[in-house]
């Protein structure tokens, strides 16, 4: 476990590297002398590439033992390897799922290593990441911590399909921002052939640019009492119809009321900031309801757990809506205040995670050492 503390300190560590433009910079960029504060952009280049390295090279050099789930993907990919040809994929497993079954066949004809495999489906979801979080948050630094906080990185050397699928999802916010529905659907319907969870974010797109004011409030609290009282109701109903009674050892009660209470915590806190944040950034306004829509699922995750999986695509936007409401926080003592919040609750769920161990990541052990 102590590998994964110290990588949290690493990361802090990197929060006194990316800093914010200095004061004298930004008057320069006021008045037009300077375009952008090189420096700034340089550290927070440096961070990445660092935090990157460090994440990506716990992932791909773990040992077969670390991830809960790893012995059916080396049993996925033993199978790829007895492939002669593509139509022995579809023969052996249709098309659900199909591009990760294609991706397996696809590195089995270049190795019959389970480490190298391991490598590729590490690197392909965290670079993806982390290149949407250069791009789009204020405090990568942050982002990052958030995503160990929520179980993301656990996910990475666990979830190989679903966190692949993520990281689709995590490019077609662009399509969703600038509402190219086309490009947006085919990223969904791409992650979808990795995991068919994804179409969960179909909705995304049509609530993506709702204003945020008092009028959709209204709307979207309605919608949550409304998934709150009768979730259970319809998900019964559509587990029996659609799923032949599958699944129905899903449907709990009383579970998620902790995350639900921190998601509706960091959705207020975000609507008393708002004004600075989507002056900052117009796009903004598309993370505010995706957060919102994150609420809804977690209401409905109360009655029907195996939802939490679909969740995971709504929560992930956690990492940039966060660091981007501290960062827009004009008095320096209440963005402090936020940012020292943020990094002891999302802390305490790094460390919860740990302890419970769902994803099998601890101990922690490379390959070498199994």
């Amino acid at each position: 476990m102590g590998i994964y503390f110290l990588l949290f300190f690493v990361i802090l560590m990197c929060s006194f590297v990316e800093k914010r433009p200095s004061f004298f910079h930004t008057k320069l960029q006021n008045i037009g002398i300077a375009d952008v504060d090189i420096r700034h952009t340089a550290s927070k280049k440096t961070v990445a590439i660092v935090l990157f390295m460090l994440l990506f090279t716990l992932a791909a050099l773990r040992a077969q033992s670390v991830g809960i789930d790893l012995y059916w993907y080396d049993y996925f990919f033993r199978e790829a390897l007895l492939f002669n040809n593509f139509g022995d994929v579809i023969s052996r497993y249709g098309w659900q799922d199909i591009s990760f079954y294609a991706l397996n066949f696809l590195i089995s004809r270049f190795t019959n290593n389970f480490q190298i495999y391991l490598l590729v489906t590490s690197f392909i979801p965290l670079i993806i990441f982390f290149c949407v979080f250069y791009k789009k948050s204020k405090m990568l630094w942050l982002s990052v911590i958030i995503f160990l906080g929520l179980g993301f990185f656990a996910a990475t050397m666990n979830l190989l399909r679903q966190i692949i699928a993520m990281a689709i999802i995590a490019i077609a916010l662009k399509y969703a921002e600038e509402k190219k529905i086309g490009k947006f659907l085919l990223c969904v319907m791409f992650a979808a052939s990795f995991h068919l969870t994804a179409v969960v974010c179909i909705p995304m797109y049509f609530f993506a640019h709702h204003k945020i004011n008092s009028k959709n409030y209204i709307k979207y609290v309605f919608i949550i009492v409304t998934a709150f009282l009768f979730s259970n109701y319809i998900i019964v109903i559509l587990v029996e119809l659609y799923l032949d009674g599958r699944y129905t050892e899903y449907l709990v009660s009383g579970q998620g009321y902790t995350l639900l209470m921190i998601l509706l915590g960091i959705l207020i806190g975000g609507l008393l900031f708002k004004r600075h944040a989507l002056l900052e950034n117009k796009h903004f306004v598309v993370i505010y309801n995706l957060i919102f829509l994150t609420v809804v699922i977690q209401v409905v995750t109360l009655n029907f757990s195996l939802f939490v999986r679909a969740g995971f695509y709504y929560t992930f936007f956690l990492t940039l809506f966060i660091p981007n409401i501290i960062n827009s926080i004009k008095c320096k003592y209440v963005r402090l205040a936020t940012m020292l919040l943020t990094i002891a609750v999302f802390g305490v769920l790094f460390v919860h995670g740990l302890v419970n161990d769902v994803s099998g990541i601890v101990p922690f052990t490379f390959f070498w050492q199994a």
